[in-house]
């Protein structure tokens, strides 16, 4: 049977290979409209709508892949629940509540920052109480986190406005597209980086938590001697 520690690795690691291909086709619908707005619609036109047409269909693949990435984001977020409640962490939200975060109106806009800004304080704060001589953990901040959740919001709100805009208005179509792709690229990077410190400080807390064992072993065989 897999670890707490292991399992959380593993969808740590499958959640950051998703989130890459997020911003892999962000980086594309970044510089595609770019590409488009450089062309002259009355001299190469087919060109033109053949990039408008290919950048539309990159942003409704980018929605269903936004799902997968969601499902496999919140499968990080119950094995680092569970890893951080083994370790004495003290999360206010239950396991169901992580589920729902992201899918609840109006409760998606601000539970999943909160979540994850209670598993960001609990590693800082279990790190402190196992390895209190490092300071490394006395001033670990949490900013990027609310920059990650800002940046999300954006992407979500530009992601809305596609809506008000009519398909005739090509320019303010290439102009969305260009700001959607460097809010989808910013909250992407930000959060690979977020999950990977968490990742660095589970493999700091396995490596204390094998040297207790271990120390822990040895005082209980000297006792029964």
């Amino acid at each position: 049977m897999k670890t707490v520690f292991e399992t959380n690795r593993e969808r740590s690691l499958l959640a950051i290979n998703f989130l890459w291909a997020n911003l892999g086709l962000g980086v594309i619908l970044f510089f595609l409209p770019l590409y488009t707005k450089s062309l002259d619609p009355t001299e190469q036109w087919d060109t033109y709508v053949n990039s408008i047409e290919l950048d539309s269909v990159l942003i409704l693949f980018s929605f269903p892949l936004m799902i997968i990435t969601a499902v496999f984001f919140v499968r990080w977020m119950y094995s680092t629940y569970d890893l951080l409640i083994s370790h004495g962490g003290h999360i206010t939200f239950t396991r169901r509540q992580l589920g729902w975060a992201f899918f609840i109106p109006i409760i998606n806009l601000f539970r999943p920052y909160q979540i994850i800004v209670q598993f960001w304080e609990e590693y800082g704060r279990i790190m402190r109480k196992t390895d209190s001589e490092n300071q490394y953990y006395q001033g670990v901040g949490k900013a990027i986190v609310g920059w990650w959740w800002f940046a999300y919001i954006v992407r979500g709100v530009i992601d809305r406005a596609f809506n008000y805009i009519s398909e005739e208005d090509m320019e303010g179509l290439l102009n969305l597209g260009i700001a959607f792709a460097v809010a989808k690229i910013i909250s992407a990077y930000l959060i690979i980086r977020i999950i990977n410190q968490m990742l660095s400080w589970q493999q700091d807390l396995e490596v204390i938590s094998s040297i207790d064992h271990i120390y822990g072993d040895q005082e209980e065989g000297q006792e029964n001697s």
